[in-house]
């Protein structure tokens, strides 16, 4: 039996025969029994901080926050150094894990009086005539009965990632029924009407026929490549795979582009060009490159978000822990290829690559639509265009890793509506 075991059992012994002792003995138990309470509760603690530990792990210690214990207040309260430290990090850890959980709960109280405002707002659009598609037209064209487009919407054998991600990352934004019923008509024969920009007031007009939504036969199939690249294989370019109304957006983005829908032409390409062709003056742009320049030989190299300045990291982060859809779109793209080495030109360079502690790779020079941002357990989801049926959830660590420029648009949502009318009052 140990000595706190004994001192325990002689003090519930004492309580329950309620015996007289002298001062003295009185003392020396009433000390016995706080060097117990101490040993108890010292033990009881590093229990708790064991437990603690593995739950935030993933918590992010922010040093601006004020400290509530001192290491050194803890220390002549009869903490060890190394326990001191230990409740003063969870401390503070729990303090921001805290704030953030707040933030989390306010932001579905404030997302619940979003939509019922949303879906109010779209109610007496509907109900004045600012709908050009109906909602079972919508629903049929552009999104499935659940509203999932990521599980019904691949990029092909063209090389648009770009815009594949735009329309993707476009399609999460909770007023994408908005933007798409009020600027796509279905024609009567079978065509489609596209006003690009979006919304705008000075928006033209493009019609996407039946046949401009079809594969098309490759007028470069087996063509030589160029230097020591093979020739092209592809005999017929697909458009995306979904949904017609998808295939329609991608469509309308070519012809207003480059006149004419023709799937080489819009191969390579940047995701903010495509979303300013269609948000047009409704969209605010934000562009976070990481790059490294060398002035005297005059050369840019691509890095990866994590090696970004400190004033644009400061961005960045502020882009990541604020995320709202409401007012932002955006996506990312991983760097264009692995640095130039001599076993690179000889053998050829990877396509792909893949960072630690992630079992997954990762295409060089690929765009990815941001589908959602967790601020509480700062995990990014990201969508493969290739296949936005598997979401890929990264750290804001990983995410730095892997991507090399980040292109967001924030919606300007008093300009939207403005355009709208406008665009309504100019057709009537």
């Amino acid at each position: 039996m140990s000595g706190l075991e004994s001192i325990g059992e002689n003090k519930e012994s004492v309580a329950s025969n309620e015996r007289v002792v002298s001062p003295q003995i009185a003392e020396m138990m009433k000390k016995a029994e706080e060097r117990y309470g101490e040993a108890v509760y010292l033990r009881g603690m590093r229990e708790h901080l064991d437990r603690v530990d593995k739950e935030i792990k993933q918590a992010r210690i922010n040093s601006d926050i004020d400290k509530s214990f001192e290491v050194e207040e803890l220390r002549r309260e009869g903490f060890s150094r190394e326990d001191a430290r230990r409740i003063n990090k969870i401390n503070r850890a729990n303090e921001a894990y805290g704030r953030a959980i707040e933030r989390r709960r306010e932001k579905e109280l404030s997302e619940l009086t979003i939509r019922e405002a949303r879906d109010k707002r779209n109610e007496l659009l509907e109900d004045r005539g600012l709908f050009h598609l109906s909602k079972e037209d919508f629903q049929k064209y552009f999104a499935s009965t659940e509203f999932d487009v990521r599980a019904k919407m691949n990029q092909q054998n063209v090389g648009d990632c770009y815009l594949i991600a735009a329309i993707h990352a476009l399609s999460c934004s909770p007023h994408y029924e908005m933007i798409v019923r009020s600027s796509v008509k279905r024609l009567q024969d079978g065509s489609w009407g596209v006003r690009i920009p979006l919304l705008s007031q000075r928006g033209k007009f493009i019609r996407i026929t039946p046949n401009e939504i079809e594969p098309q036969k490759n007028p470069r199939f087996l063509e030589p490549g160029f230097l020591n690249k093979s020739s092209d294989k592809r005999e017929v370019l697909y458009p995306v795979k979904g949904r017609e109304g998808l295939q329609v957006l991608e469509s309308a983005f070519m012809k207003s582009k480059f006149g004419v829908v023709d799937r080489l032409t819009v191969e390579r390409g940047s995701a903010s060009d495509a979303l300013k062709v269609f948000g047009g003056d409704n969209f605010h742009w934000l562009d976070i490159v990481s790059t490294k320049i060398d002035t005297k030989i005059g050369t840019v190299e691509e890095l990866t978000l994590a090696s970004l300045d400190n004033d644009k990291a400061k961005v960045l982060d502020s882009v990541l822990e604020n995320f709202d859809p409401e007012v932002l779109i955006a996506t990312a793209a991983t760097m264009n290829g692995p640095k130039p080495s001599l076993w690179g030109r000889v053998f050829g360079y990877p396509k792909s690559f893949q960072i630690s502690a992630f079992n997954r790779r990762f295409f060089y020079g690929h765009a990815y639509s941001v589908s959602r941002v967790d601020s509480v357990s700062r995990m990014v989801t990201v969508m493969d265009p290739g296949d936005t049926s598997k979401p890929i959830e990264l750290t804001f660590s990983q995410f730095k890793d892997v991507f090399s420029q980040v292109q967001a648009v924030r919606i300007d949502s008093a300009r939207l509506l403005g355009n709208m009318e406008k665009v309504i009052e100019k057709i009537a």
